[in-house]
């Protein structure tokens, strides 16, 4: 996936899934009606290597494979 940034009318600021234009979130809270700092630093965790293998990891186990994360 891949995320970005945004200014809502509002004036705050929310992260956003670029293909679906739909507002990301990280561990189920909804990054929106953030301050610009809170906005980059939400950006900057959710490209991170350890949030991508996070969801690997959930979707591994949702799916019920056993991967890496079960050696």
């Amino acid at each position: 996936m891949q995320y970005d940034i945004r200014q809502s009318a509002d004036g705050t600021w929310e992260v956003f899934d670029v293909r679906t234009g739909s507002v990301a979130s990280l561990g189920g809270v909804p990054l929106e009606r953030l301050e610009q700092i809170e906005a980059t630093a939400a950006l900057h965790m959710l490209r991170s290597r350890f949030v991508q293998d996070a969801r690997k990891k959930q979707d591994a186990q949702a799916a019920g494979r056993r991967g890496k994360w079960f050696r």
